[in-house]
Parts: structure tokens; C-alpha cells; sequence
């Protein structure tokens, strides 16, 4: 790839999870846009969702035979179901020759009409066929974590990657969004 593509590429990965979100009501789930693969050896960080840990995501999600798509439909129903209206509301990213980074205001009321509102900070890197090989993510906690709560009945920052999805799980059967 040219430089112009690969700015190109990690233009449309970074809209692709804007839309994933901000579309999903009408697609009926959030599905990240094709553009969004990850090397073998692609490392997943967060302060809030993993612990600070660096989580080898391709290799969980091979293990799991889970995938983004899955897990990002997961990620929005359970939200939506709380917060009926919830999506991006303001987004910026700006791509470059080694990934991009974008940072997302999600909002959305819970259903007697209190707002909730945190921004998420992401940085994506990629190899050079374009294939992501780390993706950190910064969310304030004093932000995020009332929104947690309500969310997903537990309040972070989590202390690995296992604890939040196993939240968000436990709250998607207990909504009974199977």
C-alpha cells in the first residue's frame, strides 16, 4: 500500500466503528466495517476496560471464535437497552501512514430521561498490509464509571479485559436480550 491508501484505509477503519455505532438502529446491530482485521499478534490496552494490560485480542477472539462484530452487537444491545437512544454523538479522527486515533462522545438517556454521556479516546495501529496490531482505549473513569453502573451494574475500572465482557454478558442475559 501508498501512503494515500493507507491514510485512506485508516480513514475508513476509524468512520467504520463511528457508523458501527451510530448505525446500529437501523442495521439492527453494530458491525464494524470489513477494514477492521487484526494481525496475529494484535495487543488490545486499556487503563479502565483491561486493567492496563496488554490483551492479545486476535488470539482471544480466535480462541473464543468470537469476532468484533460479535462483540460490538453484544457491546450495543446492552447499552441500548438502558440508555434507549445511545450513540455517538460527536467524533473526530484523524488517520495517518501508521493508524489513527479518534475520539467519540457517546450519549444517550436512560428511559426516564437522564442523560448519560462519557468520551472514548482510541489509538490504532497498523502493520503494513493495513492489519491492526495494537488498538488502545482511554475513557475518564470519573466519566464512565457512573455510566458503568448503570449499565452494566458494576462500576470499573476493570482488572482485566475478561471482567468487563463477563459484566456486559451477565447484564445482556439478565436484560433477556438472548
Amino acid at each position: 500500500m501508498n501512503l494515500e491508501e493507507r491514510i485512506t484505509l485508516h480513514r475508513r477503519m476509524a468512520e467504520g466503528y463511528h457508523d458501527a455505532y451510530k448505525m446500529q438502529d437501523e442495521r439492527g446491530d453494530a458491525v464494524y466495517s470489513e477494514d477492521w482485521k487484526f494481525a496475529d499478534d494484535a495487543i488490545y490496552s486499556s487503563q479502565y476496560f483491561s486493567g492496563g494490560k496488554d490483551v492479545p485480542i486476535a488470539k482471544m477472539m480466535k480462541s473464543t471464535g468470537k469476532d468484533m462484530h460479535q462483540g460490538a452487537k453484544l457491546e450495543a444491545k446492552v447499552y441500548s437497552d438502558v440508555l434507549p437512544d445511545w450513540k455517538p454523538v460527536d467524533f473526530i479522527c484523524f488517520p495517518s501512514d501508521i493508524g489513527f486515533s479518534m475520539q467519540t462522545r457517546f450519549e444517550g438517556h436512560t428511559k426516564d430521561g437522564t442523560k448519560m454521556t462519557f468520551h472514548a479516546l482510541d489509538y490504532v495501529l497498523t502493520n503494513e498490509e493495513g492489519l491492526i496490531t495494537r488498538w488502545e482505549t482511554f475513557v475518564d473513569g470519573e466519566e464512565f464509571g457512573p455510566l458503568a453502573e448503570l449499565v452494566l451494574r458494576v462500576r470499573g475500572p476493570f482488572s482485566d479485559m475478561t471482567d468487563y465482557w463477563r459484566a456486559l454478558y451477565d447484564r445482556f442475559k439478565e436484560l433477556g436480550l438472548e
